[in-house]
């Protein structure tokens, strides 16, 4: 989670099996994270610390990863 933590990152939910309620979430995984900004989110994305990362869960996943604009 230090990750996270050095671009100002909240891990909110780590869920392994979500309630689905509507509509299909065909994922084993759900991790649901807050940043204070776009741009924060985007430093952690693409820092060499979480792309090192990234080559290792490419390799042992399939993820899906989208940045989202909170409510003010």
């Amino acid at each position: 989670m230090d990750i996270f933590r050095q671009y100002q990152g909240k891990v909110l939910s780590v869920d392994e099996a979500p309630q689905i309620l509507e509509g299909e979430w065909p994922h084993t995984r759900t991790v649901l994270i807050e940043f204070p900004t776009r741009e924060e989110a985007n430093a952690w994305y693409e820092s060499e610390e979480d792309q090192a990362l990234a080559r290792h869960r490419q390799a042992a996943s399939v993820s899906h990863i989208a940045l989202l604009n909170g409510l003010p």
